[in-house]
């Protein structure tokens, strides 16, 4: 063997050997494969954070996730999933929309100086964050929530930081006052509604007037609530999605947040699903044709399923609904009654599992070539 070239084998050999030895000491993980990107990039490049991505952009807060942070010490970011926004109340929303300097806010109160990893949280740690408000986090069985919400996904390492994501947007407490003040939010921090949140008009309590259509009692009085339709829909059960977010993408949000009161037929997710996607396209690419869909899906009055009676009734978009009433059970059209009687400071909802499509609707997707039956 050349004796000149013994040192360069040698050092080929434990270069080699180290390079085994990491291999099986570091696995591939989640963080390690998040290597490389800084802390927006990361945010960008998630599905679950367009809505985020968005406001930080129109926050101008981008450049902050692109630093490396106070004495290169990098940040975590306390991240609201698209689903944690789409649970703001709406009013809520508007009004961060509408007032940049409040919305900046909220988004820096999600932001804390220092890499905080998941195995350094402890119960009653209060970080300060970049709006210079607290934290506070809380241990409950066994799983870490941040100002009582749930860590969706922790430990999403970036280049300047770690991202943890939510479930729930986090408010600071002194713009939580204002919105309280604004009567945005109740006392409690759930949603009001835009005409002022105090179940009672002129005075009185509110009762089932107007709620013949689906053949109520009026004068009935009902329990107070803080919740507007829109708000018990969205936080009563994740099989209302679709129905929320399509209330949502027609601006037909203010409709659920009025006084009311309306009964709600809530088509369940799996009820959406199982229409034809070319139909469900055909809806979504006309707003006014998906306006009178939803609306459909709605009835002046609050109508609990006790009072049901069969018959016609006549929905907000002015096209009638076969109500068929029997004892423990229900039909409207061809949809069955699935949950009742979720009550609302506005209004009920109804749980059904068929999407409900007007005559005319279904005449205007034909024309397209898009077929349907009945609903």
């Amino acid at each position: 063997m050349n004796l000149r070239k013994l040192p360069l084998a040698l050092a080929s050999l434990v270069l080699v050997a180290t390079a085994t030895t990491s291999a099986h000491a570091n696995p591939a993980s989640p963080t390690s494969l998040t290597q490389g990107r800084n802390l927006l990039e990361a945010v960008r490049q998630s599905k679950r954070f367009d809505r985020l991505t968005m406001l930080l952009e129109k926050a101008g807060l981008t450049s902050t996730l692109l630093t490396p942070g106070r004495n290169e010490r990098g940040f975590t970011l306390f991240a609201p999933t698209d689903e944690a926004f789409r649970r703001l109340p709406q009013p809520v929303l508007d009004h961060l929309m509408q007032n940049p300097d409040t919305l900046t806010d909220v988004l820096r109160y999600h932001i804390v100086t220092g890499r905080i990893r998941s195995s350094q949280l402890k119960a009653g740690m209060a970080p300060t964050t970049l709006q210079g408000e607290n934290l506070k986090v809380e241990r409950n069985n066994r799983r870490f929530r941040l100002n009582g919400t749930n860590l969706a996904d922790t430990d999403i390492v970036a280049t300047n930081g770690v991202i943890h994501a939510l479930d729930t947007v986090l408010l600071p407490p002194s713009l939580r006052q204002r919105l309280v003040a604004l009567r945005l939010l109740a006392g409690d921090g759930r949603a009001q509604n835009l005409a002022g949140g105090t179940p009672n008009m002129g005075g009185r309590q509110i009762t089932r007037d107007n709620a013949t259509g689906l053949g109520g009692q009026a004068g009935s009085p009902v329990p107070e609530m803080a919740n507007d339709l829109l708000a018990v829909a969205v936080g009563r059960s994740r099989r209302f999605s679709t129905f929320t977010r399509l209330i949502n993408d027609s601006h037909l949000t203010a409709q659920l947040q009025s006084r009311g009161p309306y009964t709600v037929l809530i088509p369940v997710d799996d009820a959406w699903n199982r229409l034809p996607q070319s139909a469900l396209r055909g809806l979504m690419a006309d707003r006014e044709l998906l306006r009178d869909v939803l609306t459909y899906h709605i009835v002046p009055g609050r109508v609990m399923t006790s009072e049901l009676k069969s018959g016609n009734t006549r929905s907000l978009s002015g096209d009638g609904i076969n109500v068929r009433a029997g004892r423990g059970a229900a039909k409207f059209n061809d949809a069955i009654l699935l949950e009742h009687d979720i009550p609302a400071n506005n209004g009920v909802i109804h749980a059904i599992n068929r999407v409900l499509l007007p005559q005319r609707v279904i005449d205007v997707l034909a024309s397209r070539g898009i077929m349907i039956g009945g609903g």
